[in-house]
């Protein structure tokens, strides 16, 4: 056990500094893979945002015109 354990001031000072500059680049890689995430969340937002006025604006437009009118085409037959 006592082989593993680190020892002295200097060498306890430089393996807790070690490990403090290793959590840190793990914290800003995190941080910034979050701040990646929630951009694009946003843009995903902005798009669904811009899909539903599409889409209220094309039923409307259903809507305006005869919808009755609209048939179903027939599915073509395979030889």
């Amino acid at each position: 056990m006592q082989s593993a354990s680190i020892t002295g001031r200097k060498s306890v000072r430089r393996a807790v500094t070690d490990r403090a500059e290793e959590w840190k680049r793990h914290h800003s890689a995190i941080a910034e893979n979050y701040r990646l995430a929630e951009l694009e969340m946003l843009d995903m937002r902005r798009e669904l945002k811009k899909l539903r006025d599409d889409n209220d604006a094309l039923r409307a437009l259903l809507e305006k015109t005869n919808a009755a009118k609209v048939i179903a085409l027939p599915k073509k037959i395979k030889d």
